[in-house]
């Protein structure tokens, strides 16, 4: 996020939900538990941190439709 704020000119894109949610998708990405991903973003309900689990899911999808 730091690398692409100082290469990016329209500033205007970068925001807090942003980082959020790359936060958030990122560190599932690489294996932490929803669980604790949860509890870092302060969600009341697991159920709104379980939609970044699906964006990572969908990805891991598409990348093994390209293999069958």
């Amino acid at each position: 996020m730091l690398k692409l704020s100082t290469t990016t000119s329209d500033r205007s894109v970068l925001s807090f939900h942003l980082s959020r949610h790359t936060f958030a998708t990122q560190t599932i990405a690489n294996g932490m538990r929803i669980k604790y991903v949860s509890k870092l973003l302060d969600h009341s309900d697991i159920g709104t941190t379980q939609i970044y689990a699906k964006i990572v899911n969908d990805e891991l999808d598409k990348a093994v439709e390209q293999y069958i």
